[in-house]
């Protein structure tokens, strides 16, 4: 019980310091330079709009919510939140470790960190049973919801690291022009997400995808390619989100079994 206790506060530990040194970084504070100014400097086809990273208010809203969720007595035995804690602990350090890398240009090092974020949001996504039947309201609100807002952006985010990883080393694409390599990347995001999606309701996953890839077109809103294939990605994420929507309600998934 004890342990529960610990982990709790740590969750919510977690959740401060990273915020804080996210406000250092917005604040360029680390290193003297902002996320946006860094993402110009190694921009790639893939890069969205800047006004697209503004979701991370809305990511970190959502997972201020879960914080205080998770601490609430009635939520200190839930068992699909142990090992949620767990791998949202070692999320916040990732976060972290990833901020300094970014703004002290280790760009490997870095996507290194990013790859580790993805994967304690993957591992937090089958172990919650995100897109699942939940067992109350509060829970598809605090816990899937803000989980699936930030799985999709850090999937997207992986990629676009990788992307400006390559420009950093100044990658030659093997002689394939970047509008292509951008679309093929939208493509490959969307089959991600596609897959995600095509078993369990995930709108929010879904919204995000949108968001991310729709700012891309307005960046470069006069290039054929990147257009078609967004939306291409547009259709394939929204008809898998549509699938997994219905097999979710098939499964009597839109009733929780108990009130928030």
């Amino acid at each position: 019980m004890k342990r529960i206790y610990v982990m709790q506060v740590l969750v919510i530990v977690g959740v401060i310091l990273t915020l804080f040194v996210n406000y250092l970084a917005t604040a360029g504070y680390l290193n003297g330079v902002t996320p946006p100014e860094i993402s110009d400097a190694l921009l790639t086809k893939f890069t969205p709009a800047n006004y697209a990273f503004a979701i991370w208010s809305v990511i970190y809203t959502f997972v201020i919510g879960f914080a205080i969720y998770q601490a609430l007595p009635s939520q200190r035995d839930n068992p699909k939140l142990k090992g949620v804690r767990e791998l949202f602990i070692v999320s916040c350090a990732l976060n972290i470790l990833w901020t300094f890398a970014w703004h002290y240009g280790f760009y490997f090092l870095s996507l290194v960190f990013m790859v580790g974020i993805l994967l304690t949001m993957i591992g937090i996504y089958i172990r919650a049973g995100i897109g699942k039947p939940a067992s109350s309201w509060g829970e598809r609100l605090w816990v899937h919801v803000p989980f699936s807002l930030y799985l999709a952006w850090i999937a997207v985010a992986t990629i676009a690291s990788a992307a400006s990883l390559l420009v950093y080393y100044d990658w030659s694409a093997f002689g394939v022009s970047d509008s292509i390599w951008s679309a093929i990347m939208i493509l490959i995001a969307a089959i991600i997400g596609a897959a995600l999606l095509w078993k369990r309701a995930n709108a929010a996953y879904a919204a995000v995808y949108i968001w991310a890839v729709f700012a891309i077109t307005v960046r470069y809103a006069n290039d054929a390619a990147i257009n078609f294939a967004a939306y291409a990605g547009i259709f394939i994420v929204v008809a898998a989100a549509i699938m997994g929507w219905y097999r979710f309600v098939k499964d009597g998934g839109n009733h929780p079994q108990e009130p928030a």
